[in-house]
């Protein structure tokens, strides 16, 4: 005896269902959009990065030139002047200085007397003073350049910046 089968081979030809192609074509495109979106994640999170170091660089850089501004207009005289330090008499009549340490080296600073002004963060790559005129300044550029110390992630997450101040001194 044959048995019926419920449903007809014709029935079962009329059925449509997903063909192998169209499942790869399907599955592409997901991976596709996860790939982008995967790219898009990280260029974001890189992107956060590099600022926060951009960002940490040049809060060393305005604070250094900060300082050095405001003491230098202030002064009485400048006393020497060398490319990488500079003496002055302070308001006070106090003999203080500023300088350029380890300059290019991995622990490389801009100091006050023998205080640090940049944290252990950031480095001092390149460092520049200049008295104008020469004998008795009554002008002083400052010219350095700072950039992260520690290492980064990647290359593409590391920040340097170039600072340029011209300071007129308000006592000559």
């Amino acid at each position: 005896m044959i048995k019926k089968f419920p449903i007809s081979i014709r029935q079962l030809a009329d059925q449509r269902a997903f063909t192998l192609i169209e499942l790869l074509v399907a599955f592409s495109v997901f991976v596709v959009l996860a790939l982008f979106t995967t790219q898009s994640f990280f260029s974001i999170l890189q992107g956060r990065s590099k600022t926060e170091v951009s960002r940490i660089v040049r809060q060393e850089a305005d604070y250094v030139v900060s300082v050095m501004e405001r003491n230098l207009r202030a002064a009485l005289a400048i006393t020497s002047c060398s490319s990488t330090s500079i003496s002055y008499m302070d308001f006070d009549g106090n003999s203080a200085a500023f300088s350029c340490q380890n300059v290019g080296g991995s622990d490389s600073y801009m100091a006050s007397g023998s205080a640090r002004l940049t944290t252990s963060s950031v480095a001092i790559t390149s460092c520049s003073f200049t008295c104008s005129p020469p004998t008795n300044p009554s002008q002083v550029t400052l010219s350095f350049t700072v950039k992260q110390s520690q290492p980064a992630a990647g290359p593409r997450e590391t920040a340097e910046i170039s600072v340029s101040s011209q300071v007129q001194l308000r006592n000559q």
